[in-house]
C-alpha cells in the first residue's frame, strides 16, 4: 500500500505539472489609467492561451520514487514482510495526437490549446457553497480551469482537443531488507530482484471542462486526525476552529475522441537489469491493453464540504483523505442522487442546491447531479461516469486475444454511471 500511495502521488503530481506548464505564453494587458474605469473592473483572473506547446523529456530522463523505511508487513502472514520497490517514469511527453501508439512523442506540437474566447483561466473567486455543518458561506478559492467543454465535438480534427500523453515505466522489486535512508543507488542499496517495464500511451483525448480548485479547508482536520469520533468543524461560528489545512477539489473531464486509444503494454522491452536505464526503451508495436474512446467525467471532492486534504498523522506518515460526506441533512440531500424518481424537474435544480439545501420533493435532476460526456457544465455535479467504447488485449502479433466487441465486430460500449466518492483515505506506512 505504501508503494501504491507513492505511485498515486507522483503520477498525480506529474499530471498536474504537465497541466500547469504552458510555453510559450502570450499575455495581453490593457493599461487602465482612469480611476473610474479602474473601479468598474470586477474580474480577478488570468487567461492563458498556450500555442505551439510540447513538453518532452529525453527518453532516458526520468522522475523517480525512492524506497525508504522498513517494508510493510505482508497480508495475512505473521512476521512476513513485503519488498520495497523503486519506481521510474522515463521520457514523459505531452504533445498533439498522431495516431501512433508505439511512439511517445507526437509528430507535432499542440497548435493552440484553447481559443481567445475559450482559454485556460487561473481564477480567484469566492463561491457560496455548503460547509460541513450544513450552513452556507462564501470562501476564497483559487481555480485553474481548462477551456470549457464542447458537447458533441469529435476531437479528431482539432489539435486543441486531440492530445497525446506518454511515458515508459519501470517498476523494480527490491531484494528483501530495509533500504538505506538517503541512498540513491538501485533500490536503496538492496539490489534489484525483478522488474516490470511498460509503455503507457494515451492518444486522442482532451481535458476540456476540467477544473482544479485549492481553498482553505473549512474543517478542523487536526481534531479529526486525532479522534475519528470528532467531526470536522466549520471555521466560523461559536467554538469553531481550523488548523489551517488546505483542501483541494478536482473535476476530471478527460474525454477521448471516437478513435482515441489508451494503451498499456509490457511486451518486447529491450531493457536491462540496470537502474536507471541508459538506453531508450523500445516495445512491441501492438501488444497490450487497448481502451478505445475512454471517457472519464468524475468529480473528486466538492466545495466546501468535501475537500481532498493532505496532512500527516502523529507518526509522520503522509495522509491523503477525501473527507467523508457528513451525516447532515442539508449536505447529503444536496450530495446524493435520488434514484427512486426519474426525469428532469426544473424545480429540482433549485431545491437541494447550495443556496437552498432543502430535501428534493420533485423528480431528481439528472442535469444537476450527473457529469457525463454529454453534459455541458458539471460545476454542480456530484456523480460521475466512466465509459469505454472498446476494451481489448492484443498479443505481439496484434491478434485480439480478449475483447468486448460483439460477434459482428462492432464495439460494445461499457459504462459505469453514478460514480460517487463518499470517502477515500490513503496513508503511507513505516515512515
Amino acid at each position: 500500500m505504501r508503494e501504491l500511495s507513492r505511485l498515486f502521488l507522483l503520477y498525480a503530481g506529474v499530471l498536474l505539472l504537465l497541466l500547469m506548464i504552458s510555453t510559450p505564453l502570450r499575455a495581453e494587458l490593457e493599461l487602465i489609467t482612469d480611476d473610474q474605469a479602474l473601479g468598474e473592473v470586477t474580474g480577478e483572473g488570468l487567461a492563458i492561451l498556450p500555442q505551439g506547446t510540447r513538453i518532452i523529456f529525453d527518453p532516458t530522463a526520468y522522475l523517480r520514487s525512492l524506497p525508504r523505511g522498513a517494508p510493510a508487513t505482508g497480508s495475512g502472514v505473521a512476521g512476513a514482510a513485503g519488498n520495497a520497490a523503486d519506481l521510474f517514469w522515463y521520457g514523459i511527453a505531452f504533445s498533439a495526437a498522431d495516431g501512433n501508439l508505439n511512439n511517445r512523442v507526437g509528430a507535432s506540437a499542440i497548435a493552440s490549446w484553447g481559443a481567445e474566447g475559450n482559454p485556460w483561466v487561473l481564477l480567484a473567486t469566492s463561491p457560496s457553497h455548503l460547509l460541513y455543518d450544513g450552513s452556507t458561506a462564501s470562501y476564497p478559492v483559487l481555480q485553474y480551469r481548462a477551456p470549457s467543454y464542447l458537447v458533441g465535438t469529435d476531437f479528431t480534427s482539432a489539435s486543441v482537443m486531440n492530445l497525446k500523453y506518454a511515458f515508459f515505466g519501470d517498476i523494480a522489486v527490491c531484494n528483501a531488507g530495509t533500504p538505506a535512508y538517503g541512498s540513491t543507488t538501485a533500490c536503496g542499496g538492496l539490489g534489484v530482484a525483478g522488474k516490470l517495464q511498460s509503455i503507457s500511451v494515451w492518444d486522442g483525448f482532451a481535458l476540456h471542462g476540467s477544473r482544479y480548485s485549492i481553498f482553505q479547508s473549512t474543517m478542523d482536520y487536526g481534531k479529526y486526525m486525532g479522534n475519528a469520533a470528532v467531526e470536522f468543524l466549520p471555521v466560523t461560528g461559536t467554538g469553531a476552529q481550523s488548523d489551517g489545512s488546505f483542501g483541494a477539489v478536482w473535476l476530471n473531464r478527460i474525454n477521448s475522441n471516437t478513435n482515441g486509444v489508451m494503451r498499456f503494454g509490457v511486451g518486447g522491452s529491450n531493457g536491462s537489469v540496470a537502474l536507471p536505464e541508459t538506453v531508450p526503451l523500445t516495445f512491441n508495436a501492438s501488444e497490450g491493453l487497448w481502451l478505445t474512446d475512454l471517457d472519464i467525467n468524475m468529480p473528486v471532492g466538492h466545495l466546501h464540504y468535501q475537500p481532498l486534504v493532505f496532512d500527516n498523522d502523529a507518526s509522520g506518515n503522509l495522509v491523503i483523505e477525501l473527507a467523508r460526506i457528513p451525516n447532515n441533512v442539508n449536505v447529503y440531500n444536496y450530495a446524493y442522487r435520488n434514484y427512486g424518481v426519474t426525469g428532469v424537474d426544473p424545480a429540482a435544480l433549485v431545491s437541494g442546491s447550495p443556496g437552498n439545501p432543502a430535501p428534493q420533493t420533485g423528480a431528481d435532476s439528472t442535469i444537476a447531479k450527473m457529469c457525463t460526456n454529454a453534459t455541458l457544465d458539471c460545476t454542480d455535479a456530484t456523480h460521475g461516469e466512466l465509459r469505454v467504447a472498446d476494451l481489448e488485449y492484443r498479443n505481439n502479433s496484434a491478434a485480439v486475444i480478449e475483447g468486448s466487441r460483439g460477434a459482428a465486430g462492432t464495439p460494445a460500449s461499457v459504462a459505469v454511471e453514478g460514480v460517487f466518492l463518499q470517502h477515500l483515505k490513503i496513508r503511507t506506512l513505516g515512515l
